[in-house]
């Protein structure tokens, strides 16, 4: 379950970010065909074309914002979880483990799915 998490989050983050220096490079060309056909046409024209341009930089900014600010809610959640993860790794190692075979291999295997589960988070926020 924590792999797939994961892994279904980390794709749509990477498919945006991905994209981001193509869009960024789409709304220079726009920028610089805009500023060719405010020079060459009618001023009703070019004041049209200049508000359309200023309403597609209104909504590029707030889309850049809404990303932004879920990179950070998300870079915080899995903070939390790494932090939580290592104050239960903590507690764990402080306590004092029977040394039995079959508590050494229950503990093994917690150890084990902890370290995925880490392994995971940190790949989450790559």
């Amino acid at each position: 379950m924590c792999i797939g998490y994961t892994q279904q989050k980390n794709v749509s983050l990477q498919d945006f970010f991905s994209d981001l220096g193509e869009l960024e490079g789409k709304l220079k060309r726009l920028h610089d065909a805009s500023e060719f056909l405010v020079t060459v046409c009618d001023d009703a024209m070019a004041t049209k074309v200049q508000q359309r341009v200023h309403e597609i930089d209104e909504r590029w900014r707030r889309v850049q914002g809404v990303m932004t600010g879920q990179s950070v809610h998300q870079y915080n959640a899995g903070l939390r979880d790494i932090r939580q993860w290592c104050d239960n790794v903590e507690t764990e190692l402080s306590r004092q483990i029977r040394a039995d075979y079959g508590d050494l291999s229950a503990q093994n295997n917690w150890l084990e799915v902890g370290s995925v589960c880490l392994f995971c988070l940190l790949l989450y926020l790559l």
